[in-house]
């Protein structure tokens, strides 16, 4: 396909690229549903939830029948089966969040 789908992994360079100095890179291991035992986790799981299925067919539909040559259709029966298991807690799923900032050198001003 030769496109990265996971960007956060190269913050680091691109900002070192741009110029930038004391660069921090965070992550975040957040849940997707609400099966996080922890208070806190399963607030931000359940919010992740609702933008996971609002979103699903905006971030499937082109990449999986543009790329994928995937019928409208088929990619409608994967997406319905997706959040079901999504909303059943059966997965576990979650995804990391990349934080990145740094400073801009001085000489750039």
């Amino acid at each position: 396909m030769g496109k990265v789908l996971s960007t956060g992994p190269l913050f680091e360079g691109l900002l070192k690229d741009a110029g930038f100095i004391n660069i921090h890179i965070h992550t975040y291991k957040l849940p997707i549903g609400t099966w996080p035992k922890d208070k806190k986790m399963k607030e931000v799981g359940t919010i992740n939830t609702l933008q996971y299925l609002e979103g699903m067919e905006a971030f499937s539909y082109r990449l999986l029948t543009s790329v994928l040559d995937w019928k409208l259709e088929e990619v409608q029966v994967f997406n319905a089966k997706v959040a079901e298991e999504i909303k059943s807690n059966k997965v576990h799923a979650y995804y990391t969040l990349y934080v990145a900032y740094g400073q801009k050198r001085k000489d750039d001003e």
